[in-house]
């Protein structure tokens, strides 16, 4: 096992992405980065409780002054929850139905949740995800806290994704083909999370150093991480980095870095370079636009309260104005509907198509068209009290040979003045045929003959008739 330490300090992975306020909340630890000015403010006691947060961030917002209010948290709850689910083939507009039926019937789980998800490495199937899942009651109260400070929370990450996103070692950046484990000792707890190839998530985990732990510092829950990685995936840990004050447990078979300068204030600062659009962000998308609904409320009440002052007419504009927008914006969605439809028409349209060129091109690729008005003429032919058993057609020699077996519904046998009327059938248009076989008038030399037809009494009776009739002929 090789062991190495690194003293460079977090922020030197990468910089700042977004300008407003990262805020992390690890166990109760709470630290605040801005960034505007590039300052980080750490809460000298831990937070508890939202209450206890919001008065912490108000301290943070007097100490740090920062020009934007949106806010970027990163939290790690004893409710914070992780899932790994194995995904069946889906198309892209069905999964987000899919997962939300897997996220009910989870069990254990404490009312409604604010849930979201993130690419994983697979088990069983070609994907996965790594859910992720908070109470609603602890993201609302989370923010509430960052009202009452004057911010608005956009972006709620859990510290995995964070853990996820922190620097590898600069000389073993991709672990190939086993698994890097990153943990980092918060509170006494210790947060673990794996990547796989390509950074794909394997699992997030959160846990504490109880007193069956002989080390005293997490390293019976790394090696139960190992070994269940092990037996599920059949793939050891490559890199394993301890981001934390101490040395960190021990891991045999794996690269081991060490980087003590990771501390609460050093996570907020991490955040400030995290893309929030590409980690997983538990405030849903009708929570975000639900903050931006209050702003809008709040600026109608202030044009309200101008308009009882004397801007009546301005007012008026106002109304007007949103009223054009609400239209447009109803016209928009229609059209936008309209089109979807005429895609999926159309869509329809070009594979009815395709099949048509398909049939087309077997039909004539090797031999020419069978006249499928045989089929239709056998209604003709063929007397209501009989019926046909069989009917085969085979290209042969240039030519099309048919061939029709039947026989009469009720078995009893057909009268010759049936066999009759289906031989002047044959005779008329569109057939134009002349039957030759017993009984019956051969064909005059050089006559036109389409068809050339043969019938054959296979049971018959000198009183009624054969029961069952043969058809054999050529297409010419």
């Amino acid at each position: 096992m090789l062991t190495l330490s690194s003293k460079s300090g977090p922020r030197s992975a990468g910089r700042s992405t977004h300008e407003g306020v990262a805020v992390v909340w690890l166990h109760g630890l709470v630290a605040v980065a801005c960034g505007t000015s590039g300052k980080s403010w750490a809460a000298p006691e831990p937070a508890q409780d939202a209450t206890a947060l919001g008065e912490a961030l108000l301290q943070a917002m007097a100490a740090l002054k920062p020009g934007r209010r949106t806010v970027t948290m990163a939290v790690a709850h004893l409710r914070l929850r992780h899932q790994h689910l194995d995904l069946p083939p889906l198309r892209a507009n069905s999964r987000q139905r899919y997962l939300e039926r897997q996220v009910s019937r989870i069990p254990g789980l404490e009312g409604p949740q604010c849930w979201s998800f993130r690419t994983a490495v697979p088990i069983t199937t070609p994907e996965a995800v790594l859910l992720s899942l908070l109470p609603r009651s602890i993201h609302d109260q989370l923010a509430q806290a960052c009202t009452r400070a004057g911010l608005v929370l956009q972006h709620l990450i859990p510290l995995s994704d964070l853990l996820l996103s922190s620097p590898g070692p600069a000389d073993r950046q991709d672990p190939g083909h086993g698994f890097r484990l990153i943990a980092t000792p918060v509170a006494g707890r210790i947060e673990m999370a794996v990547s796989g190839p390509g950074g794909r998530a394997v699992l997030a985990r959160s846990s504490g150093s109880g007193p069956a732990d002989s080390q005293g510092d997490g390293g019976l829950e790394v090696l139960r991480t190992a070994q269940f990685l092990q037996q599920t995936y059949a793939k050891a840990i490559e890199i394993f980095q301890w981001l934390g004050p101490g040395p960190g447990p021990a891991l045999p078979a794996a690269v081991r870095r060490v980087d003590d300068t990771w501390t609460t204030r050093a996570w907020a600062e991490q955040l400030l370079t995290l893309d929030p659009r590409a980690a997983v962000n538990l405030v849903s998308r009708d929570q975000r636009e639900a903050a931006g609904r209050r702003v809008i409320q709040a600026s109608h009440r202030v044009l309200a309260m101008l308009g009882a002052l004397g801007a009546g007419g301005f007012l008026v504009f106002a109304d007007q104005l949103a009223r054009h927008h609400t239209s447009n914006q109803r016209l928009l969605q229609a059209q936008v509907d309209r089109q979807a439809e005429r895609e999926e028409q159309l869509r329809q349209e070009i594979l009815r198509v395709g099949e048509r060129q398909q049939m087309a091109e077997f039909i004539t690729s090797s031999r020419p068209p069978m006249p499928l008005w045989l089929l239709a003429g056998l209604t003709e032919v063929v007397p209501r009290s009989c019926q046909v058993t069989e009917f085969e057609a085979r290209w042969d020699a240039g030519r099309w040979r048919h061939r029709i077996t039947g026989r009469s519904r009720d078995g009893s046998g057909i009268p010759a003045d049936r066999i009759a009327a289906m031989s002047v059938h044959l005779a008329q248009a569109p057939f134009c045929s002349r039957l030759e076989g017993p009984g019956l008038p051969s064909r005059e030399p050089g006559s036109p003959t389409n068809w050339t037809h043969q019938i054959r009494n296979l049971v018959a009776t000198p009183e009624t008739g054969p029961s069952t009739f043969l058809m054999e002929g050529t297409v010419e």
